[in-house]
């Protein structure tokens, strides 16, 4: 009995789909009756599932789908109960010899629609709500940063004004406090007393999910996790941002490069009046991922796999929570999807001069953001492109 999970089944059914020519259909951006945003539905699936937090439970429910092919739930049943004596690449060739002997090409494209709707929601709703060009993807209120002495008072009051009321100048002077005046990623000050430049603040879930219940949808079966709820909440909290230069943080956002949190062991010696001793806890530490070369910021001094410093503030990253790892490993994960399965190179061609579109920038929108939907700037962006 085999024991590999149905995540490598539907990876190298979609492997041998492409090699074979056999099509699952096609992934368009759901809203738009023709649109750019056209990617064979078996690359987007082995993205998503090639780069899923959870693998095996994002397999499952295309797995869902595909059982819903005619007569096809002899072979699917197995491998989605973790049954399947076959392996992946026996397994893979039955299923396309039948769906080759049983529909012709017109019906196989009927049948396996299911399927290919799936791939579409994920393609709409995760990877390109999740790549927000173009604009302001954040809000950002105009406060130079001003090196302060600050009480746990004041930091309970920052954080009540960044989630409560979203503002951002209290969560830049949040991420101020807890990593210091320096961007961790270009090394440039922050300090109004040095040469400095003014920070970003840059979510790392995007500031959008917040009013986006389709996205947050789609997230929790990318990641197989209930995380809805909690996102809405934190959205604007210290663990799901950081400061960053302008440049960094634009091509953060263009899903150019990603954070990795990789969990660590730590020895802490703690004192008591019984004596000393050690006890072990869970540390993470946190790298630089290049994603996209061409797309990355010339302002970077990190190179792939180097280590991000956070909490190098007045806080000491004791009092203010560093980035959330889950958070940072999603969207990692989210951009390598997008990346592997081309939808990033099709919105690269699709990013307008800002100076060309002067009437959507100075608007108070952007595009992902909560008052205006993707679909009215992403048709925007295909016009353009078209015309």
């Amino acid at each position: 009995m085999s024991q590999i999970g149905p995540a490598e089944y539907l990876i190298s059914l979609c492997t041998l789909a492409q090699e074979s020519g056999e099509s699952f259909g096609i992934a368009m951006r759901i809203g738009a009756l023709t649109s750019q945003f056209n990617v064979e539905a078996s690359k987007v699936i082995h993205s998503i599932v090639t780069f899923s937090p959870a693998p095996a439970s994002v397999a499952i429910e295309f797995l869902n789908e595909l059982e819903k092919v005619k007569g096809i739930a002899f072979l699917v049943v197995p491998v989605r109960s973790g049954v399947s004596e076959l392996d992946c690449s026996t397994w893979a060739t039955k299923v396309i010899d039948f769906l080759s002997e049983n529909f012709t090409k017109d019906q196989r494209l009927q049948e396996i629609k299911p399927l290919t709707n799936l791939a579409a929601e994920m393609l709409t709703h995760l990877l390109i709500a999740t790549r927000n060009p173009g604009g302001k993807k954040t809000p950002q209120d105009t406060a130079h940063p001003t090196p302060d002495i600050h009480r746990l008072r004041d930091i309970i009051q920052l954080l009540d004004e960044a989630v409560i009321n979203r503002s951002q100048s209290a969560l830049k002077q949040l991420l101020l406090w807890r990593d210091g005046y320096r961007c961790p990623y270009t090394g440039l000050s922050f300090d109004p007393a040095d040469s400095h430049v003014v920070p970003r603040a840059s979510h790392i879930l995007p500031f959008s999910f917040r009013d986006k219940p389709l996205t947050l949808s789609a997230l929790e079966t990318f990641t197989g996790r209930m995380l809805a709820d909690e996102v809405i909440k934190m959205i604007n909290y210290p663990s799901n941002a950081f400061n960053a230069q302008s440049d960094a943080q634009e091509s953060y956002d263009k899903l150019a490069w990603g954070i990795e949190a990789v969990e660590a062991d730590g020895q802490v010696n703690i004192i008591s009046e019984q004596g000393s001793r050690e006890l072990t806890l869970s540390q993470w530490k946190y790298y630089y991922r290049e994603i996209r070369r061409k797309d990355r910021s010339p302002t970077i001094t990190l190179r792939d796999g180097q280590e991000i410093i956070f909490g190098l503030g007045d806080a000491n990253g004791q009092t203010i929570d560093k980035p959330k790892p889950l958070y940072c490993n999603i969207k990692l994960a989210v951009a390598r999807a997008m990346n592997a399965c081309g939808a990033a190179d099709i919105i690269a061609e699709m990013d307008w001069d800002h100076d060309d579109d002067e009437a959507i920038i100075n608007q108070p929108v952007y595009l992902g953001g909560p008052f205006v939907p993707d679909d009215t700037l992403f048709r925007r962006l295909e016009d353009r492109l078209l015309s």
